[in-house]
Formats: structure tokens, C-alpha cells, sequence
């Protein structure tokens, strides 16, 4: 398979790319080059870096451009990435901008796929692209519900898998595996109830008496 690495390197707010491994090109990373190349056209100083590998594109940009980025995306010829599959997040906590969310982007009329990264912060917002993908609208919501991620611009942004008192962001990496409320059906009230976490363990008391062989 051939394999195709293209790394930034930022030398004077100058751009160059550099080619690691090459070998014959089929024709669709002839369509990723031409990418590449309008990439840095459009916004030279919005992109970290750029990997290609496995007939997938990754690229990592600033925050600030998410919006002219992937309007791009969405109506350039060249590159006509219309679905967003899913956008996830992954909890960094030793960083200064702790998450990184990765937009799952796809191109049916190139048969491509892209991750495009952002960076966010524990109290800074991301943009957000509901207004150009209809479809991100519940992947945002979820990324807010289990990380705690704001997505400024959002129509509608409440949780999504947790209950709406539920407190906390499960999938951070430094909340407990307990919680911190439990919740469950009390029989005498009739009701569900939400009660502090109780680690008390039943039936710690064994009896070793055999009952079959009492008389």
C-alpha cells in the first residue's frame, strides 16, 4: 500500500511542506495534494499540521477558523466533505487546552475521509457548526454532556444521555467511577429518587451453617 506522509513545518509564518516517503500516487491523493495546496492558500496561519496516511487526511487548526474552514470543506469543489460521521472528544489533562475534539468528516463524491482537530480548553467555548451541518447538532450536545465541552453558537445545548440534574461529565478523566449520585426507583415513595453514592456492599454477613445438614 502506498503510503504518503505531508508534515507543516512553520519556519517565518511560512509554510513548508516536506515529503517523507514517496512512491507512485494513485489518483486520489492526487485530489489530497491539491487539498494540501488550497489549504495553505486559504489559511496559511490556521493550520498546525497536516498528515495524510491510509487514504485518510488529518488536519489540526486553530479554533478561530472553524467556522471559514469548514464552510470550505462543505462548498469547495475540491473538496466537497458534506457529512459530518461524528465528532468525538479525548481528555488530555496534564494540557493546558485539555481537549481535543476530532470532527469525523467524509467526502462521498471523493470517497474520502478527513479528521479535522480543534483544541479546547476547560473553560474556553468551540464554535459551533450546527449552522453548516445540521447533523452535528447531536454530536455536539453529546461531546457537552460527557466532557463538558461548550460549543458557543449551539441552538440547543443540553444534555443528551445523562438525565438533566446529572452533575458532572462522566467521560472526563478525573471523574470517580462511582458518581456522585445514584439513582433508582424507591418502592415505598413511588418515585424515582437521587440519593449521595453508597458503596455499602449487602450480604457481607455469611452464614456457614449448611442448612442441609441441620435436623
Amino acid at each position: 500500500m502506498y503510503i504518503i506522509i505531508l508534515i507543516l513545518v512553520l519556519v517565518q509564518n511560512v509554510y513548508e511542506v516536506e515529503k517523507i516517503s514517496s512512491s507512485v500516487l494513485k489518483d486520489k491523493y492526487y485530489v489530497f495534494l491539491h487539498y494540501l495546496e488550497f489549504y495553505i492558500s486559504l489559511f496559511p496561519k490556521s493550520i498546525y499540521q497536516i498528515f495524510i496516511e491510509n487514504n485518510e487526511m488529518e488536519v489540526q487548526i486553530k479554533k478561530e477558523y472553524v467556522l471559514k474552514f469548514f464552510k470550505m470543506l462543505k462548498d469547495s469543489s475540491w473538496s466537497q466533505f458534506k457529512v459530518v460521521s461524528d465528532i468525538i472528544a479525548v481528555d488530555y489533562p496534564g494540557k493546558e487546552n485539555r481537549f481535543d475534539i476530532i470532527y469525523q468528516m467524509l467526502s462521498q463524491r471523493y470517497n474520502s475521509r478527513m479528521n479535522v482537530l480543534v483544541d479546547a480548553g476547560e473553560l474556553s467555548s468551540s464554535p459551533s457548526i450546527t449552522k453548516l451541518y445540521k447533523g452535528a447538532s447531536w454530536y455536539e450536545r453529546e461531546v457537552w454532556d460527557l466532557y463538558g465541552v461548550f460549543f458557543e453558537g449551539h441552538p440547543d445545548l443540553r444534555r443528551i444521555l445523562t438525565d438533566y440534574s446529572f452533575e458532572g461529565h462522566p467521560l472526563r478523566k478525573d471523574f470517580p467511577l462511582t458518581g456522585y449520585f445514584e439513582v433508582f426507583y424507591d418502592d415505598t415513595k413511588k418515585r424515582i429518587v437521587y440519593e449521595p453514592v453508597s458503596l455499602v456492599q449487602e450480604y457481607r454477613y455469611f452464614t456457614f451453617n449448611n442448612p442441609w445438614l441441620e435436623k
